[in-house]
């Protein structure tokens, strides 16, 4: 349990940064908004992304604990789930998020519709986060149960 939280831990304070610095970096150079910057890109990050990048990282977590929370249910009971169905709760939860504040979000001046364009984006970290706790946490438990068993059986 350690070991997951450890993980899940630097990789969200790793991975969501770097992406925010990538996106960021993006907008700085061909963005329209932040062209007018009066600064360096480093000086805008400093200034402006920062905080965000902590905050967000932080109530990323939530959806980390709340995926584990989960994995830990099955597990309890005795079933273990693949790959493929953590990457599936991850996205559950990721969407579950995204048309909830979506439609409270597009009452007003946006269309239904247009929360659409963020069910390929919650894809990414749906996959990056459950593939990485599953082969650096799960799939080295299992090995062990495994051999356990294996040399329980002879």
């Amino acid at each position: 349990m350690i070991k997951r939280i450890i993980v899940n831990l630097l990789l969200t304070y790793f991975f969501i940064p770097l992406v925010i610095v990538v996106r960021t970096y993006y907008m700085f150079e061909f963005g329209e908004g932040i062209k007018y910057y009066p600064g360096d890109f480093e000086s805008y990050i400093l200034d402006r992304s920062i905080g965000p990048m902590f905050i967000i990282s932080t109530l990323y977590l939530v959806f980390l604990f709340i995926h584990n929370a989960i994995i830990l249910h099955y597990r309890e009971k005795g079933k273990e789930l693949s790959l493929v169905k953590k990457i599936g709760v991850l996205w559950a939860i990721h969407l579950a998020f995204v048309l909830f504040i979506g439609s409270f979000n597009n009452i007003w001046g946006n269309p239904v519709w247009s929360n659409w364009v963020y069910l390929p984006m919650t894809l990414i970290p749906s996959v990056v986060f459950p593939s990485a706790i599953h082969f650096l946490v799960d799939l080295p438990k299992l090995r062990k149960l495994e051999k356990k068993q294996m040399s329980i059986e002879e």
